[in-house]
């Protein structure tokens, strides 16, 4: 994020309720991390946003998020995710992570190169 400039866009099933939306800002704060800058679904009224469960509706939700923000993007853009994306977003677009593990250094390096 440093080197990059990037902006972080949660995406995940994280960004369902304001308090793992806080979990995650709290978390990427504690390693020196910007906060999320975005959530690929707005909240509603209440702050809760529905995403999808699935990877199909996952990328589709990215996607559209992109295509929303293109003014962005312009620099380029990658989604970081444990679900199996590879295959339902652009090549050189995606970086798999495991659950258990979560991002390690040579995600975050593939993620920039």
């Amino acid at each position: 994020v440093e080197q990059t400039g990037a902006a972080l866009v949660l995406s995940s099933s994280w960004q369902g309720l304001p308090s793992t939306v806080a979990k995650v800002n709290a978390a990427l704060e504690a390693h020196g991390l910007p906060r999320v800058s975005a959530q690929t679904v707005c909240p509603n009224e209440a702050g809760y946003a529905s995403t999808g469960a699935d990877a199909r509706s996952r990328a589709s939700e990215i996607l559209r998020w992109v295509e929303a923000n293109a003014d962005r993007c312009t620099g380029g853009w990658v989604a970081i995710d444990d679900m199996h994306l590879q295959r339902l977003l652009p090549g050189g677009n995606f970086v798999r992570t495991e659950a258990e593990v979560g991002l390690t250094e040579a995600n975050a390096w593939s993620a920039v190169m």
